[in-house]
């Protein structure tokens, strides 16, 4: 990280909320076109995602604490159940994708099928890939490249296949 946690978490909203009112169409098309989709529930739930998900940051597992943090913040604001478990999966995973994309092999079925099962529905999918373009992107200057939104596009898409189809298997 380029910039302090604090720094990366405000620059991380700034960048959803651009991501959702098409300010970064010719960077991120895809994600542009699924965050103009989010209903205000989704918006909601991303924005406080992005809010979130550093805050376990040196407690051990950033991920795993963070999502306990999550958990018990959406519980203190009075949030459905539904939503906050949505909070906590995306602070749990919010580092799967990029490092799936970026660490793996994303040509080879077993990975997708371990990342698309982890993953489990196309709505968490749109949600995960928006908040990793966005973390990726408020990291520091020069780390999002073109490569890099390739690969997330293309496991995005290869995840998104495979959800679709996972019911016939």
């Amino acid at each position: 990280h380029a910039f302090t946690v604090d720094e990366h978490t405000l620059r991380l909203i700034d960048h959803f909320d651009n991501l959702r009112k098409g300010r970064m169409a010719e960077a991120v098309p895809i994600g542009t076109e699924i965050a103009k989709g989010f209903d205000q529930t989704k918006v909601l739930t991303l924005y406080l995602t992005c809010l979130l998900h550093d805050t376990g940051k040196g407690q051990g597992d950033q991920c795993i604490e963070g999502a306990k943090l999550a958990r018990r913040a959406c519980r203190r604001l009075g949030l459905e159940q539904s939503e906050t478990e949505s909070v906590a999966w995306l602070v749990r995973r919010h580092l799967d994708m990029s490092e799936t994309a970026q660490r793996r092999d994303i040509s080879d079925p077993e990975t997708i099928r371990e990342f698309g099962s982890r993953v489990g529905s196309i709505s968490r999918l749109k949600m995960l890939f928006a908040l990793t373009v966005v973390d990726i992107r408020a990291v520091g200057p020069g780390i999002w490249n073109d490569w890099k939104g390739l690969l997330l596009r293309d496991l995005y898409r290869a995840a998104e296949g495979f959800i679709e189809g996972k019911e016939g298997l």
